[in-house]
């Protein structure tokens, strides 16, 4: 009897325990079915304003019977997979492509920053779905959900006529998308690919400042009250110190090896120019003071120079450093540049008229070192630090030495 009646409290207790489990299930909601869409945006830079925009998306894709992924972790994913750069999901339509085949859904769009400016900001939308394209839009402060949506709502319906087939694979180097599909290039042919908006000609500029030292040999001068038996004429060599702001603008050539080739050989040339401000104070040579045993001391004041250098450079760069990842390259870029100068001198003890000079100098010559990250995906010019050192030997007596140390961003 008491067999019969621990039987009957275990089947009670099951049946209790399938109960329960079934009103869960009924309470949870249903996972949504069918072929899902992710939606990954990060325009904004704000987290409100980049949910609307992520909602207005999943609204559009849901109204053309993609439902969200919801419970799909986009950014774990794209961690797992080498995605992320500086914390954010790639732009990289390769990378994107093998995400949204990590993800297993049917749409993947990915909303970013192309410009962004106080008068400008433009989104970057890239697509990955049955067809894969980019396509830019601008907007403005606000007013980012709804031209967003606008210019994917005249995309994206053609290409939603014919879904992917549940049966349909994706061949290396292929999307399926029925009359939609097209041929695309492989993942290492595109990622070869991406390094081609790196290599090649590009314009460089930059700004930093100097810190600039002189020395004028053989500066005459006079002592206006001589003491007999001294002339009171004097040749001394004159010193100064100063520094200013520095500007480089021009164009540059670089080389950079393929990173499945074993080599990270970066290389190139450069040429360009720049204006170099210098405002020095030099101990210029005054006269003499006299004291009653031993030679006449030469005395000195402290007077202001300017010193406007405008070179004219071209070199060549030569790169050390290595890939950290397929599309990423981080090292130093040595360069050396020959920089013939045009110098303006100016007294600023007397007037323009009187005090300044313009003059000539072939000798001149610069070293770089750009401590240097170059980013394949990049969209715009990136800065890059740059430590400088600039000489301007004399070539004429009347002309003094000058020599420059320089910390500067140089875009490129």
């Amino acid at each position: 009897m008491s067999s019969v009646r621990l039987y009957s409290i275990i089947l009670a207790l099951l049946g209790v325990v399938s109960l329960s489990l079934s009103l869960v299930a009924r309470a949870q909601p249903a996972a949504a079915s069918g072929p899902l869409a992710v939606v990954i945006s990060d325009v904004v830079g704000d987290a409100t304003e980049d949910a609307k925009v992520r909602a207005a998306l999943y609204e559009l894709l849901r109204q053309k019977g993609y439902p969200p992924a919801a419970r799909i972790d986009t950014k774990q994913a794209s961690k797992d997979l080498g995605l992320l750069r500086a914390g954010r999901v790639t732009s990289k339509m390769a990378d994107l492509i093998r995400l949204r085949d990590s993800l297993k859904v049917a749409w993947l769009v990915r909303v970013t920053t192309d410009v962004a400016g106080a008068n400008q900001h433009r989104a970057l939308i890239l697509v990955v779905g049955p067809e894969v394209f980019t396509t830019r839009v601008d907007v403005g402060a606000g007013t980012f959900a709804g031209p967003i949506t606008a210019e994917l709502e005249g995309r994206i319906p053609q290409l939603l006529s014919e879904a992917v087939p549940a049966e349909a694979t994706a061949a290396p180097g292929r999307i399926i998308g029925g009359a939609y599909g097209r041929n695309l290039p492989t993942l290492e042919e595109e990622q070869a690919a991406d390094w081609d908006t790196v290599r090649g000609f590009d314009a460089y500029y930059g700004a930093g400042v100097l810190v600039t030292g002189l020395q004028m040999a053989d500066v005459a001068f006079q002592e206006p009250q001589p003491v007999a038996p001294h002339s009171g004429a004097g040749v001394t060599d004159m010193y100064g110190i100063g520094g200013g702001p520095s500007l480089r603008f021009g164009g540059r050539a670089l080389f950079v090896s393929d990173p499945d080739s074993g080599s990270s050989a970066v290389g190139g040339i450069r040429f360009g120019s720049g204006v170099d401000l210098n405002f020095q104070m030099a101990w210029e040579p005054d006269g003499y003071s006299y004291s009653t045993a031993g030679d006449p001391q030469i005395q000195r004041q402290l007077q202001g120079y300017l010193y406007v250098n405008v070179p004219a450079q071209v070199g060549f760069q030569l790169g050390f450093g290595n890939f950290t990842a397929h599309e990423t390259w981080r090292g130093v870029i040595v360069g050396l540049a020959y920089s013939p100068t045009a110098t303006l001198f100016v007294d600023m003890s007397r007037t323009f008229q009187e005090a300044a000079e313009l003059y000539w100098n072939f000798a001149g010559a610069e070293l770089t070192v750009d401590l240097v990250n170059l980013n394949a995906d990049r969209h715009e010019p990136e800065p890059q630090i740059r430590i400088s050192a600039f000489v301007l030997p004399p070539i004429q007596t009347e002309q003094p030495a000058i020599a420059s140390l320089g910390c500067a961003y140089i875009w490129y």
